[in-house]
Order: structure tokens, then sequence, then C-alpha cells
């Protein structure tokens, strides 16, 4: 082993601790060491630094850990050591101080403390006896040499101070690396359009059918999307994108939609219609969603071969006496969708050739709550609705020559009453209730279908 010219050991002595002595078994170490129990006689650690050498914290802790791997090796290759343990050093910076200026002492240096740490982290040493708690086998003891080694005097025990000079170099280390600094998704498209402007036209003496004018909007308007059919999700989603939207990358296709549909995209009328969206549906909607089940008509109108209008008509077909409800859509030369139109709800009443529409607004109901009581003043008049009137013809008339008639159908329009809510041959009971004297009267009332008018 070489020595550096400073001349500096690392003389160790190592020691077991038997937990049995002291006080007892798992008993208290005594402070001054008369109960260690040696392990081997004293070694040495030459460390190769020499006189005016610069090193770094890094180079100082890893020459005296690679000097005492050496001697451990040494040792344990002559046969001197029986079990060896494995050292190893640490270095850390407690205290630093910027120099400052003191009325007491003057002007004070910068101040840095290098503290280095040497632990046993392998131990090795006798057995316990038979019953006994295991030894501690990681103690020993270091002495800081420098000079002749085996001279007196000139050895410090670690623990004390061991003072020098230390010149602080810092020097930049740059790398080059690939971070994310800014990210932003954008799409190229136009607003989405306007919702079309919609008028319905009844015909003349006609029950089974009515007139649709469709036409195109201008203008600009903010507003929240509203998704009918599934796929409506991408168009809105990509237009929110494009005016700025963003969102988080861990957020799923449900999460972004809930996102697109609670903030208002700009819609703008600057591109020509193409064509019109008409949504149907004969059972009373609770949402836009619920017209995706119902009847979906694509209107184009052509001016030429290949020039398309802006302004559509259409023809639909519908019963009398049934309601309808209708929205519409527009879409763009771009393909994108506009809002749907608020709902219309449309009837026909066909009344004994008595034609007339009944077209108005309609507003969804979450919840629509049947109401069980009338006021009255002095005369109460009870008949079947139109829809319990409504006579089919298709189904009557579909007995062949010579068999004999069917039985005669009940009235009441098949596609507009849910099974079982005929009111024929069935018995209601009306409970009329005075409202001074708080007196009931019950009425039970049974519908007939006798093919009979009252005169």
């Amino acid at each position: 082993m070489t020595i550096g010219s400073l001349g500096w050991y690392l003389d160790i002595e190592e020691y077991s601790f038997r937990y049995a002595s002291g006080t007892g078994p798992g008993g208290t170490r005594q402070t001054d060491g008369s109960d260690d129990v040696p392990y081997r006689p004293v070694y040495s650690v030459p460390l190769p630094f020499d006189v005016n050498q610069t090193l770094s914290v890094a180079e100082f802790v890893n020459g005296i850990q690679d000097a005492l791997a050496a001697v451990q090796t040494s040792l344990e290759a002559g046969g001197t050591l029986n079990g060896a343990r494995k050292y190893e050093i640490t270095a850390k910076v407690p205290v630093f101080r910027r120099g400052h200026y003191s009325h007491q002492q003057g002007f004070q240096h910068d101040e840095l403390a290098i503290k280095y740490d040497i632990k046993c982290v392998l131990g090795a040493g006798p057995s316990a006896p038979v019953g006994e708690p295991p030894w501690n086998n990681r103690l020993f003891k270091i002495k800081f040499v420098t000079g002749p080694h085996g001279s007196t005097g000139n050895f410090l025990q670690l623990g004390g101070d061991i003072g020098g000079t230390v010149e602080v170099v810092n020097n930049p280390a740059t790398e080059m690396g690939n971070f994310p600094f800014y990210s932003k998704v954008v799409t190229m498209q136009d607003n989405p359009p306007t919702t079309p402007d919609v008028e319905i036209i009844p015909y003349r003496e006609v029950n089974d059918r009515i007139l649709i004018l469709v036409n195109g909007t201008g203008g600009t308007y903010y507003e929240k999307p509203i998704i009918i059919e599934a796929e409506d999700a991408e168009h809105f989603i990509n237009a929110y994108i494009v005016q700025g939207g963003q969102f988080a990358p861990e957020d799923t296709a449900a999460e972004k939609l809930q996102i697109v549909k609670n903030t208002d995209i700009l819609f703008r009328g600057d591109d020509p219609t193409v064509e019109y969206q008409m949504f149907r549906t004969d059972v009373a909607p609770s949402s836009y969603q619920d017209f995706a089940e119902g009847e979906k008509t694509d209107i184009v109108e052509y001016v030429g071969e290949d020039q398309i209008s802006t302004l559509a008509t259409h023809t639909d077909i519908i019963r009398p006496n049934t309601k309808y409800y209708y929205c519409f859509r527009a879409i763009d030369v771009h393909g994108h969708l506009s809002n749907p139109t608020p709902v219309f709800q449309v009837e026909m009443i066909d009344n004994n050739g008595q034609i007339y529409p009944i077209i108005e607004s309609y507003k969804f109901e979450s919840a629509r709550q049947l109401s069980l009581t009338k006021g009255a003043k002095r005369f109460i008049y009870i008949s079947p609705s139109t829809r319990q009137i409504y006579f089919e013809p298709e189904d009557t008339f579909q007995a062949e020559v010579g068999t004999a008639p069917a039985q005669m159908p009940l009235l009441g329009k098949v596609d507009g009453i849910a099974p079982g809510s005929r009111v024929w041959n069935g018995i209601y009971k009306i409970r009329l209730t005075s409202k001074k004297t708080g007196r009931k009267l019950d009425l039970n009332i049974t519908f007939k279908n006798t093919g009979q008018r009252n005169p």
C-alpha cells in the first residue's frame, strides 16, 4: 500500500459489545468502553494524498473509500482478518454561511463545514453464546495520524476538529435535455352554423300531410352545444378546440364531452347551408337525445343539376289527431352541424271533416305529473279524447269473402295510445266533492263502443 506525501493514516481498532454484560441482557454499553471486547489488533490504512494536491470532495471521499477497501482485501488475502468488516464514508455540508460584517468581530469570511461520516455497514465478530441476544459487532475507533507512522503525539481521534483551507470552485456542467415546455392542440375549421329558420304550413282540407319550409340563417351567437346523436360529439369537440378550448392530458372521452357540453361556443352563419336534418317522434320527448330514437330525414333541394338551394321544402306524411314533435338542424358546406331548433309540437285535428292544425312550441318536462283533480262550477262534460275515438279502417276490413266478419275492433289510435290504455269497457270512478260542504258523490262510469250515436 502506498501513502501520499502528507503521511496520513487511519488506524482502526475494532471491538464487539456483549449485550449480556453491563446491566444485564439488552443492557446499556458503558460510555468509557470498559465492557467492549477487542475483536482484532489495530491495522492501518494509508491515505494516498499529497501536499498541495487539489481534490474535490468527491475525489477525497473516493480516495478514502478505495484505501479502506484495498486494506480490507489485502488483509483478507493474507489471512490476517478473521471475518472482515466493511466501512463506508460519506460527506455532507451541514454549515455554509456567506461572509458578513459584524460590529463585534468585523468582517467574517464565508464559512464552509464539510462533515465526513465513516460507518461500519457490514459487521463481523464473535457469536453470542446460546440463549443470549446477538452481539453488536460494528464498534470501532479510528485514529487519524499525520507524519511518520508510529510516532506519538501526532494523531487525533476522530470526533475532534481537523482544520484546513478549502477553496470552493463552481464549474458549470451544461447538458442538453428535452423537456416539455408548452403544447397546444389546434384544429383548422370554420365555426358551426346557426340554427335554421323553420315554417310549418298545413294543406287546405288535407289531414295527413304538412309542408315544411327550412332556410339558412346568418348572425353570430354563443351557445352550449346540444348533442342528439353519438357522432355529434366529435363535431363540437373540434369546434371547442378551434376556439381555444383545451383538455387535460388525462381527460377521458366522456370527460371531454362533458366539458364541451357545459361551455358556450361560437356559432356563426358565414357559410352556405347545403343540407338540413329533420328529427320527428310521436312520443313526447324529455330531452333532445330522445329524438335519436325517432325518425330522421335529410332535406336537400337542388335548383339545378349540381347547385344546392339554401331554401328547402319537404312534405311530411302524418296521421290526423296525432301529436308529432319536430326539431331541425342545419349543415353547412363544410359538413359542420348547427344546434337544433326549438321543438315544434304539431297535431292535425280532424273533427268529422273539420280539419285544422295545432302548431306550438314544446318545452321539455323532466317528469310529467298527471293531475287527477279538476275544478268545475255547474256542468261537467265527460267524453273520450280524440285519440280514443279514432277509427282505424285498415284494421277493420280484413275478413275474406265467405268468412264470418271479424269482431268489431275497439276505437282508439293504435300508435298514439300505450297498450292497455284504451278507455272502452273500462270502469272509472269519478268523485265529486263540494267546495262548500265537503260532501262527496261517486260516479262509476263505463265507456261502451256500441257503434250507435246518441241523438
